[in-house]
């Protein structure tokens, strides 16, 4: 809790929300069910900062991945090793790519969400991307790989693409 209430406002969203997550899944293993606690705490970091909450369980391997990637450093000490201006270092060189991937691809989707959700408030009405794709020049399958890559605000319901010439960022 003192390091991330240290480095709150200090670090990037992505970084902080990762490291802090990574170091309570280290100190309180999943075997006993920590591993939801610590989710709704990784949330509450988020949502703190003013993001929504994100929910990685599709992603479960590449989770675990993360997990282990930033735990690396911690493995070479023993827990009663650990002082406090040693866990600021290894925090500091604690992997974290893996883990902000997929916290920014979570974190996209679900603003994409929330921007559809405000869009059709409006009264506006999604397109299927593949018609939204043709009058603007796209191919489907351009389409849908803009709209993966974040460059077009979509969603998908059921099996199809839905889209707005308004949402493109690009």
């Amino acid at each position: 809790a003192r390091w991330t209430e240290e480095y709150f406002n200090k670090l990037p969203v992505l970084t902080l929300a990762s490291r802090s997550h990574i170091l309570f899944e280290i100190i309180h293993p999943f075997e006993d069910g920590n591993g939801r606690t610590g989710r709704i705490l990784f949330n509450y970091t988020l949502i703190s900062l003013g993001y929504p909450p994100v929910i990685l369980k599709e992603e479960k391997e590449k989770y675990y991945r993360a997990i282990e990637e930033g735990e690396r450093e911690f493995r070479k000490i023993r827990f009663e090793e650990l002082n406090y201006p040693r866990l600021k270092d290894m925090m500091e060189r604690m992997k974290t790519d893996k883990m902000e991937k997929l916290i920014f691809t979570s974190l996209r989707e679900n603003m994409d969400l929330i921007i559809v959700s405000l869009f059709e408030k409006k009264k506006e009405k999604l397109l299927p991307a593949d018609v939204v794709a043709e009058k603007m020049g796209y191919s489907k399958d351009s389409m849908r790989t803009l709209i993966k890559r974040g460059k077009f605000i979509g969603v998908k319901r059921g099996r199809k693409w839905y889209t707005h010439p308004e949402l493109c960022l690009i």
